[in-house]
């Protein structure tokens, strides 16, 4: 199942419909790949392929050439036809593919954040990468297409890629670009993902529910409210990649019988949405934001945006460690839920310490796990190493 968004008039908010395999798709093109999916468009002579919770946009370049531009998540390129050239913007790789693409190539977009940090400051970073299965000839480009004003360093004099390598561009260091050969073909590049069954029912479901030529986000919404956990997860999480939290944050923060979610089902969709969300930049993050006001338990929009960024070593050393124990015993259990994730992530602790204490417990069942991780706390094992002094 692919997602295609247009807008009516520029700076209008872009509507998303539905397409299905070999669908005719008009240039340029916003596109998203659901969770789990991996819709292929043929175009140009070229087969591009979006794995699973991607989002790209496909335009033309200004000597007529098709231009795929990867935002975040990964696509694989392969061509049928030998003269087919394609243009490519991952972030800061930007340039045209002369030859070789009779191999598949892969690119990859990756957004980091920092726990703790600001995402309205724009401290993600951006990192992308070029995966050749077979080699290809390289040319940098602008976003156009048209000649490079500053072209990157660590590139082959001949623009060349070798079979195997990866190209490797960062935000930290958007100057160069760092190649090296890579240990093994990753498995994503052949089209493999892995899959759990109820996941992939879920994806089926959700091809066979979306209109082809209706809203998808009001179809979206309604799936979101499905009997079947999976499906709401699934729901929400696509709804997120297209920018609308509100779907996302409601699940996470359900607690009545019947619609809250299972611990695997909770963790899932909120690895899917939120560290996306507070790394895609300042608008998104605000976006998010808004959600948590609007849909989380009254009172707790402030506690479950600080448990969403998470924590730096600075804040855990200035009592966050103490506040997260408190968290355990919160009235509401996506806060509940999110300090025990946090607290775990901190201190990793074993299969049997792990098991001390369940966030969905009755207050009589929980307070020996909060008793104990109290001690971790008095005993300074949850505190990170603060910043060295300037």
């Amino acid at each position: 199942m692919l997602l295609v968004g247009s807008a009516a008039a520029p700076q209008q908010p872009l509507e998303w419909q539905a397409r299905p395999a070999a669908a005719a798709v008009a240039l340029p093109a916003e596109l998203v790949s659901p969770p789990f999916s991996q819709p292929e468009l043929v175009i140009g002579g070229l087969r591009i392929r979006l794995q699973p919770s991607t989002r790209a946009a496909v335009v033309t370049d200004t000597d007529g050439g098709v231009r795929l531009e990867v935002l975040f998540g990964r696509a694989v390129v392969v061509a049928d036809d030998p003269a087919a050239r394609l243009g490519i913007t991952a972030a800061g790789l930007v340039g045209r593919v002369r030859a070789g693409l009779e191999a598949p190539l892969g690119i990859e977009v990756v957004l980091d954040r920092e726990p703790g940090s600001d995402p309205a400051a724009g401290a993600a970073t951006r990192r992308a990468r070029l995966v050749s299965a077979g080699g290809i000839a390289w040319e940098q480009t602008a976003e156009d297409g048209g000649p490079v004003q500053q072209p990157l360093g660590g590139f082959d004099p001949q623009g060349r890629v070798p079979a195997g390598a990866v190209a490797e561009w960062s935000s930290v260091t958007p100057d160069v670009v760092v190649m090296t050969p890579a240990t093994a073909v990753p498995g994503w590049l052949a089209g493999r993902i892995d899959v759990e069954a109820a996941d992939r029912q879920a994806a089926l479901g959700l091809a066979s529910r979306l209109p082809a030529a209706g809203a998808a986000q009001a179809a979206l919404r309604q799936l979101a409210a499905d009997p079947r956990g999976e499906q709401r997860v699934l729901a929400a999480a696509t709804l997120a990649l297209l920018g609308d939290y509100d779907e996302a944050v409601r699940q996470l923060s359900a607690e009545s019988q019947g619609r809250e979610l299972y611990a695997g089902q909770w963790a899932k969709l909120e690895s899917l949405t939120v560290p996306l969300a507070l790394a895609r930049g300042a608008n998104a993050a605000a976006r998010f934001a808004k959600a948590c006001a609007e849909q989380a338990p009254p009172g707790t929009a402030d506690a479950v945006t600080r448990l969403a960024r998470g924590f730096t070593p600075a804040d855990l050393a200035a009592g966050a460690d103490a506040w997260l124990v408190d968290a355990l015993d919160d009235p509401h259990l996506v806060v509940r839920r999110y300090a025990f994730q946090r607290l775990t992530e901190l201190t990793n602790p074993t299969a049997v310490d792990r098991l001390r204490y369940r966030p969905d417990g009755r207050p009589d069942q929980r307070r020996d796990g909060v008793e104990w991780w109290r001690r971790q706390q008095q005993d300074g094992r949850l505190r990170g190493t603060p910043p060295a002094p300037p």
